[in-house]
Parts: structure tokens; C-alpha cells; sequence
């Protein structure tokens, strides 16, 4: 029975890390996730209630409303990168804040080298913020 149960752990586990590697790309699942909210085993519901908020918060990203534009004004040499909309700025890094960045087809960056590259001054974004802490960007150039 042991070793059954940690089989299943681990392709648990797969899944999970699996689905959030898909993100906006997982959106069909949703509704058998949202089902799955309600499942006896909490362990399944805490990884459900993750694996969502990763795919909603890519989808989020992926299809952003028609809002505001944001430009890159400064990156600093440790990737941290100052974003002015009008009057008001705001900062965020990839790497410290774990601020998930997308291409403009919105496809998920998956290396950091090429997030630095593209998160360059003059670089316009579109931002999802959460708390006042912007959790995910998309280039819309």
C-alpha cells in the first residue's frame, strides 16, 4: 500500500506541475477543476485551488481587457524594472517577485535570459496587478 500511494503522489505531483507549466493553454480543464474543488481528499483540493489560480491568472494575461499601456522606463542590472502609465509608477522583477512575463502572442517566458532581453527600456506592457503587487505582464509589441 505504501508504495502505491507515493506512485500516486508522484503522478500527482506531475499533473499538477504539468498543468501549470500549460497555463493559459490548460483553460479547457477549467471545468472539470472547478468540479474537482469540491473532492473528499484535501490535498486534491489544495492543488486544484493552485493549478487554478495559475490558468485563470495566465488567461488573465493572455486575453487582457483593452486597458491601460505601460512602458519600461529603467531596468535595473539585477532585472528590476520601472513601469510608468501617466502619472503613476510602479516596479517589479521577474526573478524576486516572481512575476510571470509573456511574449505578445502570450506564450509564457520560460527562461530568464530571455526575459531580460525583452524587458527592455521602452517596452510597452500590459499588467495584471493583484494587492498592488503586479503578479504578470504581457509585451504588447
Amino acid at each position: 500500500v505504501f508504495v502505491n500511494e507515493a506512485k500516486r503522489n508522484r503522478y500527482a505531483y506531475g499533473s499538477v506541475k504539468a498543468l501549470k507549466a500549460l497555463g493559459a493553454n490548460a483553460s479547457s480543464a477549467v471545468p472539470t477543476l472547478k468540479q474537482m474543488r469540491m473532492h473528499p481528499d484535501p490535498t486534491i483540493r489544495a492543488q486544484v485551488k493552485e493549478i487554478l489560480k495559475v490558468v485563470e491568472q495566465a488567461e488573465a494575461v493572455k486575453t487582457p481587457e483593452a486597458g491601460e499601456l505601460w512602458e519600461i522606463t529603467h531596468v535595473h542590472h539585477n532585472g528590476r524594472a520601472e513601469i510608468k502609465s501617466g502619472d503613476r509608477e510602479l516596479n517589479f522583477s521577474p526573478r524576486y517577485d516572481r512575476t510571470v512575463v509573456f511574449d505578445a502572442g502570450g506564450t509564457q517566458f520560460r527562461d530568464e535570459v530571455a526575459v531580460i532581453k525583452a524587458l527592455r527600456r521602452g517596452v510597452r506592457l500590459r499588467i495584471q496587478q493583484e494587492k498592488g503587487k503586479v503578479i504578470s505582464v504581457r509585451i504588447a509589441e
